[in-house]
């Protein structure tokens, strides 16, 4: 009887290191594991193609789907849930993308994410934009190049709306206020945090407090028109 197969991740090598020995590759790929971590995952039989175990000085050539297991590269845990799919129609996609998830893998540590479990379904899919991790919401991906190019262009030319909502702390002294200075990251330890400061991108904000409820709770807000 045999136990379960651990989980691997799935490592295209990219142009710029053909040819180079994979303990090398490995070492300048994943900066946040020590030599002698991934000279003991390689050891251990961790790294293979095709089923075939590599050693450290196999030489690596573009193309090349390494499956990797080392502790801190591969996956610890199954793949979360697949978020809920809204819209899937000709070739956008929008998903409901909960709280705690990201959008696209950050660093060399393994995480799941938003992108990797979308091109398990649809190999074809890219992100159109971002929600931070700890944001849910609606979140636009394609299957299609050119629709993704004409999408990210309406975005930057400033001809689409992106609504939040947001729990708020304290009393709001106004009903609604239009920010259209420059935003960007704002100083202190919040990290999502943003504030209007000279050097932030360009922007406009209208913010809005819906009415409160008798139970002091304000109702979601009408759709965006």
């Amino acid at each position: 009887m045999t136990g379960p197969t651990p989980a691997t991740r799935s490592l295209s090598v990219p142009e710029g290191v053909d040819g180079m020995r994979l303990d090398h590759f490995l070492s300048r790929w994943f900066r946040d594991l020590s030599r002698t971590q991934l000279a003991r995952g390689i050891r251990s039989g961790l790294v293979s193609l095709d089923g075939r175990v590599l050693r450290a000085g196999t030489r690596v050539r573009v193309g090349m789907v390494l499956e990797i297991g080392i502790p801190g590269i591969a996956p610890e845990s199954g793949p979360p849930p697949f978020p809920e799919v809204l819209y899937d129609h000709g070739g956008l996609v929008v998903l409901d993308k909960p709280a705690g998830m990201l959008c696209h893998p950050t660093g060399t540590a393994f995480a799941w994410a938003v992108i990797g479990l979308a091109k398990e379904r649809w190999p074809e899919a890219e992100l159109v934009h971002r929600l931070d991790r700890d944001t849910s919401g609606c979140l636009a991906l394609t299957t299609d190049p050119a629709l993704n190019a004409q999408l990210k262009t309406a975005i930057a030319e400033g001809r689409t709306r992106k609504v939040y909502q947001a729990l708020c702390r304290g009393t709001i002294p106004w009903d609604e206020q239009v920010l259209d200075g420059p935003i960007g990251p704002a100083d202190g330890p919040i990290r999502i945090q943003m504030a209007v400061r000279p050097d932030g991108k360009d922007a406009r904000n209208r913010l809005r407090r819906p009415p409160r409820t008798s139970t002091g709770a304000s109702p979601p807000p009408p759709p965006a028109r």
